[in-house]
């Protein structure tokens, strides 16, 4: 399985370069009520009760010149088969100069199991540095305490009207941390 976050960003109108960065992370486990393989044809008939079909995510701002792209994802992680497991990683972000957040967009292969994705803005720059998935709780902290991003079961992404956004880079937030919570 694997599981990203595309996290949107623009710069200035002038400035039409592109910049992609793409992680995936492989997740290997059974969870209780899902029979697995889950398209195998012996779990067809137990696993019909998942309905897991998601609108197609419409952006109209994203087509705009000067739009760039920062997908973000877990490394392969073992998660356990329990009922509900929190794990946390933290992403730098680009610092040249100020962006903004103007759209979020999961990209999953595996919805049976994901429950939630939280995006959490880091204001200070030196906090903990997270770069692998570790368990965590379900909880804002102190310098990762502001949401600016989520994806929760049935949203395909969220797009933030014209003139609304994040402002993340030089003189903003440089650091998010990243909120996966798995179900079973």
């Amino acid at each position: 399985m694997t599981g990203t976050l595309n996290f949107q960003t623009t710069k200035p109108l002038t400035q039409t370069k592109h910049l992609k960065k793409k992680h995936t992370i492989s997740l290997s486990f059974v969870l209780p009520g899902i029979c697995d393989p889950y398209n195998s044809p012996q779990c067809t008939l137990k696993n019909s009760f998942v309905e897991c079909d998601l609108e197609e995510f419409k952006c109209p701002r994203l087509n705009n010149t000067g739009v760039r792209q920062i997908d973000m994802a877990f490394l392969e992680t073992t998660i356990p088969a329990t009922e509900t497991n929190y794990y946390c990683m933290t992403f730098d972000l680009p610092s040249d100069q100020d962006y903004h957040v103007i759209a979020t967009e999961p990209i999953m292969d595996n919805m049976e199991v994901l429950h939630h994705i939280l995006v959490y803005a880091c204001e200070d720059e030196n906090s903990a540095n997270i770069s692998r998935p570790q368990a965590c709780g379900m909880e804002a902290e102190g310098e990762c305490g502001s949401i600016i991003g989520l994806w929760t079961v049935g949203n395909p992404g969220v797009c933030f009207a014209d003139n609304i956004g994040f402002r993340f880079g030089q003189t903003a937030f440089k650091k998010v941390k990243l909120e996966v919570r798995w179900w079973g």
